[in-house]
């Protein structure tokens, strides 16, 4: 019985080791028949293989996209005038009239805060302005008090911080006011009074006109922008402004 056995087994395998090459062998030429014709017996290319959703296909189909669109570009200029790249909107910057008619205007900045002292002083500076520092309301209305009495060099624009120890700007306001007034009086006025532009946090239009009634003659909120304090300079400084003596770029009013 063992050996009818293994008989059968011996003869199973011959079979096998037979038929399964062949089988083998038809399936490869008739895959190869059928890729290198067409039904309307043409060459046909060979169908391709569906792409693997992997992760590093994932990432090789998004870099993909460079070179096509830069493929597209070049094709484009080829065949006509290619279409306007989209590009973000910058702050506008100031033209080189402007610029050079801004150039070596003294601006007082009277704020007790340093941080927005020097931001202030920032935007002055790319003006092409020179900046004047007063961290008090006193000493604010003593610079422009020393700049009308031809004592210092002129101060073309005042940026008074409304909120400030001791004098605050409204107040100070008032006082170099009164201050023109007196020294037109007695002939002692050798220069214009600079513009009175009041800095605040508050925007509501009820501040602003509290602003306007103590002396100011416009108003900036804060936080500004360039844009808006680049608009603020066309308005108040003029063509026909002249400068003082030239003392530096920063001056520190005592």
């Amino acid at each position: 019985m063992c050996r009818r056995f293994s008989r059968y087994l011996l003869l199973l395998r011959i079979v096998l080791a037979i038929f399964v090459p062949w089988r083998d062998r038809r399936e490869q030429s008739e895959g190869r028949q059928a890729a290198e014709l067409s039904p309307n017996g043409s060459h046909a290319p060979p169908k391709p293989l569906p792409p693997l959703q992997t992760a590093s296909s994932a990432i090789d189909a998004k870099h993909s996209v460079l070179p096509t669109r830069i493929l597209n570009r070049s094709s484009a200029q080829m065949d006509g005038p290619a279409p306007l790249n989209r590009e973000k909107k910058r702050a506008p910057s100031l033209s080189k009239k402007r610029r050079k008619n801004l150039a070596g205007k003294r601006i007082l900045i009277a704020e007790d805060d340093t941080i927005n002292a020097r931001l202030i002083q920032c935007m002055v500076h790319r003006a092409g302005c020179r900046s004047v520092i007063a961290t008090t309301g006193q000493a604010a209305v003593d610079a422009v008090r020393a700049s009308l009495q031809g004592k210092r060099p002129r101060i073309d624009l005042v940026l008074m911080d409304v909120h400030m120890p001791g004098l605050d700007g409204l107040a100070a306001a008032q006082q170099i006011r009164q201050l023109t007034d007196d020294l037109t009086s007695r002939a002692q006025l050798l220069t214009k009074r600079p513009p009175l532009i009041a800095i605040t946090a508050n925007a509501f239009p009820e501040d602003r006109q509290i602003c306007l009634e103590a002396g100011m003659d416009d108003y900036l909120a804060k936080p500004f922008s360039w844009p808006e304090f680049n608009a603020l300079l066309a308005r108040w400084l003029s063509d026909d402004h002249s400068n003082g003596e030239d003392t530096g770029r920063d001056v520190r009013a005592a």
